[in-house]
C-alpha cells in the first residue's frame, strides 16, 4: 500500500534530521517503526535489511513514490540521504499546502447546492400548501412548475431517492479512478484564469522534485522523466519533449518557448520555469534554480486561484439567491393577492 504523503513527509522529516545528527542509517530507520507504529513492519524489515548490507531505497520503492525512490537510491550512491529526506519533506509539505488551497474550489459548489436545495423545499414543500390554501387556480410559472416537481417527488420518490444514490455512488466511483483528477485539471486548463491558476501550482510542484532530483545527483534527462508523474496528463507532453531533446539541443533550447513548433506545449509554460532552466544552462545549477521558482509559482499560483474562487463565489451565490428569490417572490406576491381580495 502506498503510504500517504503526510506520512511520507513525517518519515523524511524525522530521518533527515536523525543522519543530520550523525545518527547511521540502520538506527534512524529502526526508530521509525515507534514513530510509525501503522508501517512497524516495514521500518523493522528495513533496519534488518540495512544491517546485511541492503539498500532503503530497495526497501521503499514499493511504498514511496517512483521519483522519490529515485532520488533515494541517488543519495546513497552519493552518501547525501540526509539532503534528500530534507528535500523530500519539502516537497510533500508544499504539496499538502496546495492540496489544501484546492479544497477551497469546493465554496461555490456548496453555495450553489445549498441554494438549490432551499429552491427545492420551497417549490415541493411550501409553495404547493399556499396554492393548496388559496383553492388553487394560480397560472404562474413558478406555481406550475411547483405543481410538477410536487407531483414528481411525491409520485417517484422512491426512484428519485434510487436515482440520487446511484448517481452520487457513480461519481464517488469515478474519483476514484486512475486520470480522474486529470481529467479535471484538464477541464479547468480551459477556464480563464484558473488554467493560469492551476499551470503555475502543478509546475510549482514540479520544479520542487526537480530540484530533490537534481540535488541527488541524477542526470537531466532522468530526472525529467522520474518527475514527469509529478504533473497531470495535460502537462507531460512538453516535459518528455525536452526529456527526449535535453541531450542533443542543451538545456537552454530545449526549453526556450521560442525556438519551439507552434502546437509545442512548452510554449505554454509559466515564465519562471524557462528562467530557471536557462539560468541553470549558464549556471549548472538546476536544484538551486529550481527551488527559487518553486515558491514564487505557488504564491502566484495560490493568488490566482483566490482570485478566481472568490468570483466564482460571488456568481454561485447570486445564483443562488436568485433560486431561493424566485419562489419566496411568488409566494409572497400570491399571499398578497390574495389578502388584498379578501380583505378589500
Amino acid at each position: 500500500m502506498q503510504h500517504t504523503s503526510a506520512e511520507i513527509e513525517a518519515a523524511a522529516s524525522a530521518l533527515g534530521n536523525q543522519l543530520a545528527a550523525g545518527i547511521k542509517v540502520r538506527e534512524a530507520v529502526a526508530r521509525m517503526a515507534k514513530l510509525q507504529p501503522k508501517h512497524a513492519e516495514l521500518w523493522t524489515t528495513a533496519a534488518e535489511s540495512l544491517s546485511r548490507g541492503g539498500r532503503l531505497s530497495t526497501q521503499l520503492e514499493q511504498v514511496w513514490p517512483e521519483s522519490v525512490v529515485a532520488a533515494l537510491r541517488a543519495g546513497e550512491e552519493s552518501d547525501s540521504l540526509h539532503a534528500v529526506f530534507k528535500r523530500t519533506a519539502e516537497s510533500m509539505q508544499v504539496k499538502a499546502q496546495v492540496k489544501k488551497i484546492y479544497s477551497k474550489l469546493m465554496s461555490p459548489a456548496i453555495a450553489f447546492l445549498a441554494g438549490f436545495g432551499v429552491f427545492c423545499f420551497f417549490m415541493v414543500a411550501v409553495i404547493p400548501k399556499l396554492q393548496a390554501s388559496l383553492g388553487g387556480g394560480e397560472t404562474s410559472m413558478t406555481f406550475k412548475l411547483s405543481m410538477v416537481m410536487h407531483a414528481v417527488v411525491t409520485g417517484y420518490w422512491p426512484l428519485l431517492l434510487a436515482g440520487l444514490g446511484a448517481a452520487g455512488f457513480g461519481i464517488a466511483q469515478w474519483f476514484r479512478q486512475p486520470g480522474s483528477i486529470d481529467k479535471l485539471v484538464e477541464a479547468g486548463d480551459r477556464v480563464p484564469r484558473l488554467g493560469e491558476a492551476l499551470r503555475n501550482l502543478y509546475f510549482g510542484m514540479w520544479a520542487y522534485q526537480m530540484s530533490l532530483l537534481d540535488s541527488a545527483g541524477l542526470p537531466v534527462k532522468q530526472q525529467l522523466l522520474l518527475s514527469v508523474k509529478t504533473l497531470p496528463e495535460c502537462y507531460q507532453d512538453g516535459v518528455l519533449l525536452m526529456a527526449d531533446e535535453v541531450e542533443k539541443r542543451g538545456i537552454a533550447d530545449s526549453c526556450d518557448p521560442d525556438k519551439q513548433p507552434e502546437d509545442d506545449a512548452r510554449r505554454l509554460w509559466p515564465f519562471y520555469i524557462v528562467t530557471a532552466f536557462v539560468t541553470a544552462h549558464e549556471t549548472g545549477g538546476i536544484d538551486e534554480e529550481m527551488k527559487r521558482c518553486a515558491p514564487i509559482l505557488i504564491d502566484e499560483g495560490v493568488r490566482k486561484l483566490v482570485q478566481f474562487i472568490s468570483v466564482a463565489d460571488v456568481l454561485a451565490k447570486a445564483l443562488a439567491a436568485g433560486m431561493i428569490g424566485m419562489p419566496l417572490t411568488a409566494y409572497f406576491t400570491q399571499l398578497s393577492s390574495s389578502l388584498t381580495k379578501a380583505f378589500g
